[in-house]
């Protein structure tokens, strides 16, 4: 959704979740490499300049995963990253030797990201009681705060050949 000014069309500045992402991918895509390499990097910095010592990347795509692979198997990497790439998107990606329990030059992909309907963050999440802080364009509930989807996804939204024996961590 993009947010609008107030009885108008015009945009007041906020992309939510779905909005933003389709923008973002696109944009991304249009950088080189080496741009990619860049930008991956600042991200570690940024990691490290709080302290942590793991940094994940909860959606990874094939392209960012080959980014960061590329930058570990160089020796770019003073902390280990982890790496989920989006099953619905990716599954070939998700397989030996970079999917493992261990990690390669501080690098590995721990399990496959799933999404079943929505996310926290954006306020689309399916949950068992209402949001703490109802977002303002949305409406107070008394049970579960509901997405804007018509039916409640399932488990059998994955296809379970995908799953079955892969041993993912989900």
């Amino acid at each position: 959704m993009i947010r609008r000014k107030s009885g108008g069309q015009e945009p007041d500045g906020v992309l939510e979740e779905a909005a933003f992402f389709g923008t973002f991918f696109t944009l991304l895509s249009k950088l080189s490499p080496d741009a990619n390499k860049a930008l991956f990097k600042a991200g570690v910095e940024l990691y490290k300049s709080f302290g942590y010592t793991t940094a994940q990347e909860g959606r990874a795509s094939a392209g960012s995963v080959s980014t960061m692979s590329a930058v570990a198997k160089a020796g770019g990497l003073d902390i280990d990253v982890v790496a989920y790439p989006d099953i619905a998107v990716d599954p070939g990606i998700i397989k030996a030797p970079l999917l493992s329990r261990s990690y390669a030059q501080r690098f590995r992909i721990g399990g496959a990201k799933v999404t079943l309907d929505g996310s926290p963050q954006g306020k689309t999440a399916w949950l068992t009681k209402p949001y703490f802080k109802v977002p303002e364009d949305r409406r107070p509930t008394t049970g579960v705060m509901r997405s804007s989807r018509t039916t409640r996804p399932t488990a059998s939204s994955i296809s379970p050949s995908r799953t079955a024996g892969s041993c993912w961590p989900m």
